[in-house]
C-alpha cells in the first residue's frame, strides 16, 4: 500500500512539471523591448489584457502556425517632412502601434513583412519600417500594365482606387509559401484580441484559401459589393497568385453593360479593377479556391453605416433587406480588428467625433501607452487620447518619441 501511494505521488510531480514546461510565455521568445519582459510569470491559461494593466497575453499550448502580417507601401516622397500634416507621421506611429496590438494578441511570435514598391525603396518611409521591426522587401508591380489584353483596364487601371496597379503588391502575400498562414492588413489598422480561431481554420485549409470582410459602403443595395483590403487573411498558394495575376491580364471589365469583371457585377466601385474587385471575383465567381465572408462588424469594424441614406433599406448583395447589423453599435469587447477609415485616424485627434469612433480611438492611445510601458517602464495610466492630443486636429496629436522608436526593434 505505501510503494501504492508512493507511486501516485510521483506521478503527480511529474504531470505538474511537464504542465508548466508545456505552458508559454508569449514574449519570452521575442526579442526583447525591454528586458524586465522575460521576467513574465507563465500562467496556463489565456490572458486578455485590461485597459488598466500592461501585462502581455500569454498562453498555454498554443497553436504553432507559422504566421505572417503583412502591410504595403506604395508610394513615398524621397523628402517628406515631420510637420503635423504630413503622411510620414502617420506611417511611423500607425506601423508602430499595430506592430504592438498584433504582438499583444499572438500566441506565437509571428513574422512582419512590408512589400515596398520600387518606386518607395530607401525613401524616409522605408527607413522608418525597417527601423520599427518590419521586414522590408522592394518588389515592382506584379505585371505590366502595357501587357493587359482589355483596353478599358489598360487604360484606367493606373489611377483606379487608391493607388492604382501599384496596389496589386498586396498580392505578393499569396508568394510567402513558407508560412501557413498570412494576413494582409493596411497601416491603419488595430487588433483588439487574438485572431486564433480564424488562424487555426485558416491553416488546415487547403492552399489559397481566404476570408475577408465585405466593403457595402462602396455600393447600392443589390450590388455585389467588394472586398475590403485592409484585412484579408490567406493560405499562401503560388497557384493562386498566378491565377490571379491571369484574370488582370486577360478578363473582360465593363463599366456599364454587364458590368465588373467578365459581367459578373463585381465592380465598378473604388478599387475594383485591383483588390477590392479581383478577390471577390476570384474566390465568388471563378471558385478558384475555398472563401470565407467574415462578419464586417467583428472583424475590419470600419463603423459603417449599414444603410442608404433614408435609412430604411440596407446596403448589400440582397436588394429590399429592411434589417441589418449596424457596425456603430458592436460593442469593442465583441470586435477582433478594427479599421480607421470612415472615422478618420487617430493621430488626427478627432477630439469631439462621434462616440463610437471615440471608443475605438481611444483603444489605438491604450495600445500605444501599453507599447512605451513596454519599451521604457513605468505604469499604465490609460490616458486614452487626451493623453496624446493636446488639442483637436492633427496639430495636436504628440508624435511616438525618438527615444520609442530607436528601442523598439532593439
Amino acid at each position: 500500500m505505501r510503494t501504492y501511494v508512493t507511486l501516485i505521488i510521483f506521478l503527480s510531480i511529474l504531470l505538474v512539471i511537464f504542465t508548466n514546461y508545456t505552458s508559454i510565455t508569449y514574449y519570452s521568445s521575442l526579442p526583447s523591448l525591454n528586458p524586465s519582459l522575460n521576467s513574465l510569470q507563465t500562467v496556463p491559461q489565456i490572458n486578455t489584457e485590461s485597459k488598466k494593466s500592461s501585462t502581455l497575453l500569454t498562453v498555454s499550448n498554443p497553436n504553432l502556425s507559422t504566421v505572417t502580417y503583412t502591410i504595403s507601401l506604395t508610394s513615398c516622397s524621397s523628402s517628406p517632412t515631420l510637420k503635423h500634416d504630413s503622411s510620414l507621421i502617420g506611417l511611423i506611429d500607425g506601423s508602430l502601434i499595430l506592430r504592438h496590438s498584433i504582438l499583444t494578441h499572438s500566441p506565437t511570435p509571428p513574422n512582419f513583412i512590408a512589400f515596398i514598391h520600387t518606386t518607395a525603396k530607401d525613401t524616409p518611409c522605408h527607413l522608418e519600417l525597417e527601423r520599427g521591426g518590419w521586414e522590408c522587401k522592394v518588389v515592382d508591380t506584379p505585371l505590366k500594365v502595357s501587357d493587359i489584353k482589355t483596353d478599358n483596364i489598360r487604360r484606367n487601371i493606373e489611377k483606379n482606387g487608391c493607388c492604382g496597379d501599384k496596389e496589386l503588391i498586396k498580392l505578393y502575400a499569396y508568394t510567402l509559401t513558407t508560412s501557413d498562414v498570412v494576413i494582409m492588413l493596411d497601416l491603419d489598422v488595430l487588433l483588439l484580441r487574438p485572431l486564433t480561431s480564424l488562424i487555426n481554420s485558416i491553416s488546415i485549409s487547403p492552399e489559397g484559401t481566404a476570408s475577408y470582410t465585405e466593403d457595402w459602403g462602396m455600393v447600392n443595395p443589390g450590388k455585389k459589393p467588394g472586398a475590403q483590403g485592409g484585412f484579408i487573411v490567406i493560405k499562401p498558394s503560388l497557384r493562386v497568385f498566378n491565377e490571379l495575376i491571369d484574370i488582370v491580364l486577360n478578363t473582360p471589365f465593363n463599366e456599364k453593360n454587364l458590368p465588373g469583371w467578365n459581367g459578373s457585377g463585381i465592380g465598378p466601385f473604388w478599387g475594383a479593377m485591383t483588390v477590392q474587385g479581383l478577390i471577390p471575383y476570384y474566390y465568388q465567381e471563378v471558385k478558384g479556391a475555398a472563401v470565407e465572408v467574415l462578419n464586417r462588424c467583428m472583424y475590419n469594424n470600419m463603423r459603417d453605416n449599414p444603410k442608404v441614406k433614408n435609412g430604411e433599406e440596407c446596403r448589400g448583395p440582397v436588394k429590399g433587406v429592411m434589417e441589418c447589423e449596424d457596425c456603430r453599435e458592436k460593442k469593442v469587447e465583441d470586435i477582433y480588428s478594427t479599421h480607421f477609415t470612415l472615422c478618420q485616424k487617430p493621430w488626427g485627434c478627432q477630439l469631439n467625433g462621434k462616440p463610437w469612433c471615440t471608443v475605438l480611438h481611444d483603444e489605438w492611445f491604450y495600445t500605444r501607452e501599453k507599447m512605451e510601458v513596454a519599451v521604457l517602464g513605468g505604469d499604465f495610466t490609460g490616458k486614452g487620447m487626451r493623453g496624446y492630443c493636446k488639442k483637436g486636429g492633427k496639430e495636436g496629436y504628440e508624435r511616438v518619441s525618438d527615444d520609442v522608436r530607436s528601442m523598439i526593434n532593439k
